[in-house]
């Protein structure tokens, strides 16, 4: 919706033609899905103000979501551990079991109710366990898992749950001599893989830690969730204000900008402002798409793992598997319909744009 809404109001801006005045009217209801901070609080009626300024503003935006990201998880942080303190055994062990049943979830990547040996691994690959597959199948049969129809070893939720809970994993992991990779080290040329009784990871029998690493992971998850969003939200409009900087228009001798006509392009001013366009172009409208893209492209072959999943698995999840970078062509198809057209020919822009819009209904 408010990419329909954010692409609609940039319509009779960016396809310059006579708009019936109904329509017009219509699109100005949804302008403030621009977050133009100077229209929002009715700049223009206190003061003269310029492009330049307007363009500062909206810069601010993204700088103060991050800021506000880093508050937010700071104060989320600090919470937590207050929490923590003052729970009581009871709400401790009821924590705990909430913890794992949302590991459980999260290493359940077909959602079928029941994790296999390979899931397994990857759920105490998460809690700092080294393990193969093989050795996970032989783990499996000791805590209780089953053949499905299929001959298939298949462990349940609840059992996953009571075994951790009743310390049965702990138990058999430590009779099977398995190696565990403390997640609580320090960087040195001794954080190798050590033996359990050396091991400093201690999420498997200490319950505060469980629950303090899967709360942890949370607040990370949800902070860069938030972040993201509304960076996301942000994107076009910024954009549009850095595609209009380099949109001027040829009037006699003069070149003026023509998003603020009291802009010569030509002016020592314009050049000297013309670095932070770039900076903000390079490291905002290319480089949030980019970061995104690089990071799914990075962990293709594991997006599903518990680890990726919980850490960036809000990016993908409404989507289905194969699609995961459909925000990211969102983002594009949205910066191509109500900024870049400007570039285009008046003529052709309305024909360009419905290609456009063909190819991402297409994809």
């Amino acid at each position: 919706n408010i990419t329909f809404a954010q692409i609609g109001s940039s319509l009779p801006s960016v396809i310059d033609i006579e708009w019936p005045q109904e329509w017009t009217k219509f699109v100005k209801y949804f302008q403030f899905v621009n977050i133009d901070v100077m229209n929002l609080i009715g700049a223009n009626c206190i003061g003269d103000f310029n492009y330049y300024i307007s363009f500062i503003v909206m810069i601010c935006l993204p700088i103060g979501i991050l800021i506000l990201a880093l508050l937010n998880y700071y104060a989320s942080i600090g919470f937590m551990s207050h929490r923590l303190a003052k729970m009581t055994d009871v709400e401790k062990k009821q924590k705990k079991k909430e913890a794992l049943h949302a590991l459980f979830d999260l290493a359940d990547a077909d959602h079928s109710g029941h994790v296999d040996p390979a899931e397994l691994a990857e759920i105490l690959h998460s809690l700092g366990w080294t393990i193969k597959v093989k050795a996970s199948m032989t783990l499996a049969e000791k805590i209780g898992a089953h053949s499905d129809e299929h001959g298939n070893l298949i462990l349940t939720e609840d059992q996953f749950v009571n075994a951790m809970i009743n310390g049965k994993i702990g138990t058999a992991l430590s009779n099977m001599n398995v190696t565990q990779t403390s997640m609580f080290h320090t960087k040195s040329k001794s954080n190798a893989a050590t033996t359990l009784e050396k091991s400093k990871s201690t999420k498997l029998t200490d319950s505060d830690q469980l629950v303090k690493w899967t709360l942890r992971s949370s607040i990370i998850s949800n902070s860069l969730s938030g972040a993201t969003q509304l960076l996301l939200l942000a994107h076009t409009p910024v954009s549009r204000k850095v595609f209009q900087f380099f949109h001027c228009n040829e009037l006699g001798h003069k070149k003026l900008l023509r998003a603020d006509y009291n802009i010569d392009c030509r002016s020592a001013e314009y050049y000297s402002f013309m670095s932070l366009v770039i900076a903000v172009m390079v490291g905002f409208t290319i480089g949030l798409p980019a970061v995104i893209s690089f990071y799914l492209f990075r962990h293709r072959k594991n997006l599903y793992s518990t680890k990726t999943n919980q850490r960036i698995g809000w990016l993908y999840d409404p989507f289905v598997r194969g699609a995961e970078f459909w925000q990211v062509h969102d983002l594009l198809m949205k910066m191509i319909l109500t900024g870049m057209l400007i570039y285009v020919p008046p003529t052709s822009r309305a024909g360009i744009a419905i290609l456009v819009c063909v190819i991402a209904v297409a994809n």
